[in-house]
C-alpha cells in the first residue's frame, strides 16, 4: 500500500494497493475503500443514477470495477501517470458520492457539480483535481480542476448555498493573486443562480475577477475560453 499527495472529500490521503499478477503485468486497486466509504454514507450502488455515474467516471479515468473494487491492470514498468489518473478516478467519485445520490434536485452545488463533470467527459478532457498554484502572495492557491494546455484554465464550480459575499471576496483576492503570478492561466467560476442564495455584490465580484463566471446551464462557454 502506498499513499499519493491527493486529497478524497474525507480529508485522507488516497491509498493504493499494488500486486504483481505476471512479470510484466501489476494490479493496481483502492480494495474498495472509496464506493465503501460512500456505501457507510447511504449511497445506493444499485440505482440506476449511480450506475450511470460510476460507468462515465470509471470509463473516463479508464479502470473498471470488480464488486467494489477500484482497479485496473497497468503494465510494468509502471508509468507514473497511469497511477496519477487512476488516484483523481478515485478522487471524482469519492466527491460524487452519496452527496449526489441521495441529494435532491435543488440542493445547493448538486447541478454545478454534475455540469462540470459533464462538461469535461464529453470533451475527453482529463483536468488535474485539487490542485495547488502559486500566486504573487499566496503560496498554495487550490484549485477543484485545472487544465493544463495551451490555454490552461484553473475552475472552481460553487457549491455552498449560502454566505456568498465572504467566500467571492476571498476568491476573489486568490483570483487577482493568481493573475498576477500566471496571467495566461484563465479563471473560471460556475455557479447555480436558482439554489444559492446571491447577493448583487457577490455577483459583481466574480463578474469583475474572472476570465469567466457563468450558471451552470452555461458550461458551454467553457468550451470558446480553451479553444
Amino acid at each position: 500500500m502506498f499513499s499519493l499527495p491527493l486529497m478524497g472529500p474525507d480529508g485522507w490521503q488516497v491509498a493504493l494497493h499494488l500486486e504483481p499478477l505476471t512479470p510484466k503485468q501489476w494490479l493496481v486497486s483502492d480494495r474498495g475503500k472509496t464506493l465503501g466509504a460512500a456505501l457507510d454514507n447511504g449511497l445506493k450502488p444499485n440505482s440506476k443514477r449511480a450506475q450511470q455515474i460510476l460507468a462515465e467516471l470509471s470509463s473516463f479515468y479508464e479502470f473498471e470495477f470488480e464488486g467494489l473494487v477500484a482497479q485496473k491492470v497497468v503494465a510494468f514498468p509502471i508509468k507514473p501517470s497511469e497511477i496519477q489518473i487512476f488516484a483523481e478516478g478515485l478522487v471524482a467519485i469519492g466527491h460524487r458520492f452519496p452527496q449526489k445520490i441521495s441529494a435532491t434536485s435543488s440542493s445547493p452545488g448538486r447541478q454545478v457539480e454534475e455540469s462540470v463533470s459533464s462538461f469535461f467527459y464529453q470533451r475527453k478532457l482529463m483536468p488535474i483535481r485539487n490542485h495547488v498554484l502559486a500566486g504573487k502572495i499566496e503560496s498554495e492557491i487550490r484549485v477543484e480542476y485545472f487544465l493544463d494546455q495551451a490555454t490552461p484554465m484553473a475552475l472552481q464550480p460553487i457549491t455552498r448555498g449560502k454566505d456568498m459575499l465572504p467566500y467571492m471576496e476571498q476568491w476573489g483576492f486568490r483570483w487577482n493573486d493568481l493573475h498576477d503570478a500566471h496571467p495566461e492561466i484563465r479563471r473560471v467560476m460556475v455557479f447555480d443562480p436558482d439554489n444559492q442564495e446571491w447577493d448583487a455584490r457577490s455577483l459583481r465580484i466574480g463578474e469583475s475577477v474572472c476570465d469567466l463566471f457563468v450558471p451552470y446551464s452555461e458550461t458551454d462557454a467553457v468550451a470558446e475560453l480553451i479553444a
